[in-house]
């Protein structure tokens, strides 16, 4: 009988511990960071934009098949830098304002993504879990492209 009990009681708790960490889990902390800050930027962009999603993966795509004919390092960077500020300031200086408190063009977010990927591949995963938190889809096709 008590084996059963423990058993049932198992059982229903499994769905719970089961349940995807991130957005959709209440209880999750709210993220910090770059990841945290790449993401509710992207939500908002989302929110804005119902088609936002396509884009994004439409700039990606292009960013990256464009990055993977450079051969120098320097030259994949001044790209990528060039693509998210589009020359207007350092990247630090342009993202310090924008990044987690408005929507950021799809071109931009891409150039964004990208830069992370290959400058922190580890951290680049934890973006793309939190892209498919908000759009079922997203962070997966966006792994597919690279």
């Amino acid at each position: 009988m008590t084996l059963a009990l423990l058993t049932a009681l198992l059982l229903a708790a499994a769905p719970a511990r089961a349940m995807p960490i991130g957005a959709a889990d209440p209880h999750a902390a709210p993220a910090t960071g770059f990841p945290g800050a790449y993401a509710r930027t992207v939500s908002l962009s989302l929110a804005a934009d119902p088609l936002y999603g396509s884009r994004f993966l439409d700039a990606f795509q292009y960013h990256v098949q464009t990055v993977a004919g450079m051969t120098a390092p320097r030259a994949v960077s001044s790209y990528l830098e060039t693509a998210v500020t589009q020359g207007a300031a350092p990247v630090g200086d342009y993202l310090r304002p924008v990044l987690g408190r408005e929507a950021l063009d799809p071109p931009k977010a891409a150039a964004l993504l990208l830069a992370d990927a290959l400058a922190r591949p580890r951290q680049a995963r934890e973006v793309l879990d939190r892209l498919e938190t908000l759009r079922p889809g997203l962070g997966r096709h966006a792994a597919a492209i690279l």
